[in-house]
């Protein structure tokens, strides 16, 4: 239960992360995504209830690559021998041009 907690949570601090931003930035949809390609390290800071401490997960990276002008595709997966079970998240960002985000 916990690894599908951790998949959820970094699919909503990725989509954050991918669009933040965007509206006052004047690019466009293109160029603001292909600014967000290439590897990067993730933090996630999760609680798993609501009176459980907040616990960070460090060692995770996310390779990021363009698909078209309007998504992104990201792999994300541990880093090197982290403690932890393996995981691998795969995600599709897209563009969505009617919300401009």
């Amino acid at each position: 239960m916990k690894n599908l907690k951790l998949a959820g949570l970094a699919t909503l601090i990725s989509t954050i992360v991918i669009l933040k931003g965007f509206a006052q930035s004047g690019e466009t949809p293109h160029q603001y995504l292909a600014d967000k390609a290439g590897k990067w390290s993730v933090v996630i800071t999760l609680k798993l209830g609501a009176n459980e401490p907040e616990q960070v997960v460090k060692g995770i990276t996310a390779e990021r690559s363009l698909v078209g002008d309007h998504c992104i595709h990201e792999l994300m997966q541990p880093a090197g021998n982290l403690k932890m079970p393996d995981f691998k998240r795969l995600a599709d960002l897209a563009w969505n041009l009617n919300e401009q985000r």
